[in-house]
């Protein structure tokens, strides 16, 4: 009798996810539902470079991102932006914790 074939691993995003949406054309438009912060990030910005003086917008959860010149920044009051990660060359994004 043949052996069952083990079920096929899920990847389970480690810690917590939100919603990803990226703002274009005056509205928010849902990337995904459940991501973690750093695929967010990766989804709106990886390969993006900004001119100075421009800013792209997104938002995972209740967190605003903005891709600056030269870095990635956050907010929870869209006041108040503190850097999460420093772009890297030819505009890529590192890992976010």
């Amino acid at each position: 009798m043949a052996e069952p074939t083990p079920a096929p691993q899920v990847a389970v995003a480690a810690g917590p996810t939100g919603a990803c949406l990226r703002f274009v054309g005056g509205e928010w438009r849902q990337l995904s539902d459940a991501v973690s912060q750093n695929t967010c990030v990766q989804m709106l910005f990886a390969g993006q470079c900004e001119r100075p003086g421009g800013a792209s917008y997104g938002r995972w959860g209740d967190t605003t991102l903005r891709l600056v010149p030269k870095r990635v920044e956050q907010s929870d009051d869209n006041r108040r932006f503190r850097t999460l990660v420093e772009q890297g060359p030819n505009c890529s994004i590192p890992q976010t914790r």
